[in-house]
C-alpha cells in the first residue's frame, strides 16, 4: 500500500497519530512548499492507494492543482 500525505504541515500530525508501519510507503508533500509542476503532481497522485489531505482552497499559491478540488477529480 502506497499512502500520500497532501496538505500543510498538518499532515506532520496525521502521519504520527495513525503511526502506520513502515512497511506502508509513506509520501508527504508540503503544499506551502513544493515547486512541483501539475505534470509532475498528476503523475504523483496516480501512483498512490490512498490520499490523506486536508481543504486546500481553490486556486492555492495561484496554482489550481495543490487544491483539494483538484486532488478529488
Amino acid at each position: 500500500m502506497k499512502i500520500l500525505f497532501f496538505g500543510n504541515c498538518q499532515t506532520n500530525a496525521i502521519k504520527t497519530i495513525l503511526n502506520l508501519d513502515s512497511s506502508i510507503k509513506q509520501t508527504q508533500i508540503m503544499v506551502h512548499l513544493t515547486e512541483m509542476t501539475m505534470d509532475e503532481t498528476e503523475t504523483l497522485i496516480k501512483e498512490y492507494d490512498v490520499i490523506v489531505t486536508q481543504p486546500i482552497s481553490d486556486n492555492y499559491r495561484n496554482k489550481p492543482y495543490l487544491s483539494t478540488t483538484f486532488l478529488m477529480k
